[in-house]
């Protein structure tokens, strides 16, 4: 019986093993495949290219990119063949997307707030007088067909140093409604 036993937990060992190679095998063919300019390392762009069109076994499109992302283990933007052939982390790759897309956010953010403020500021002192900001917010409106509303009220909640000024730091932030208020009732 108990060489039995032995004989059974070999085959076992055996047979993981072969199979674990096989299956190396299998993703360094993959790998290969997958790095088209063929420096042993993926980029982004390769695994999204590799993928392109290609279903999962649920038949849902793959994500390339949440793969590779929950593949780059050491986050240097390539996957090399260690990191290739492990398991994707689903939990990591969701951190860093959600991540990616608040950066991007921010970059639109900061492009739209500069060109806004290079608008806006007419004088070219990089700061945005009252007066500059009137003048903008009553014309957007006029464009809009609308009349102007809480124009004043919004540059004392946009002037958060209270120095009659608004450099594009401020503008960035939001407008604080609270602070603008208050600042209102002491004028």
């Amino acid at each position: 019986m108990k060489v039995l036993k032995r004989m059974i937990l070999l085959s076992i060992f055996f047979f993981t093993i072969l199979s674990s190679a096989q299956n190396g095998g299998k993703m360094k063919k993959k790998f290969g495949m997958v790095d088209t300019d063929n420096n042993n390392k993926i980029s982004l762009e390769e695994m999204i290219t590799f993928y392109k069109g290609k279903k999962t076994k649920k038949g849902t499109p793959v994500d390339a990119k949440a793969m590779f992302l929950g593949l780059d283990s050491n986050d240097d933007g390539k996957l090399v063949l260690k990191e290739f052939i492990k398991p994707v982390n689903r939990k990591k790759a969701s951190e860093k997307s959600k991540n990616i897309k608040k950066v991007a956010i921010k970059q639109v953010s900061l492009a739209k707030t500069e060109k806004l403020f290079g608008l806006m500021n007419t004088n070219g002192d990089n700061v945005i007088s009252k007066s500059e900001w009137v003048k903008y917010q009553e014309a957007k409106a006029k464009k809009l067909g609308k009349p102007a509303k809480n124009v004043n009220l919004k540059f004392l909640g946009t002037d958060k140093d209270n120095d009659g000024k608004i450099t594009i730091q401020e503008l960035l932030l939001d407008v604080d409604w609270k602070l603008a208020k208050q600042r209102q009732k002491i004028q």
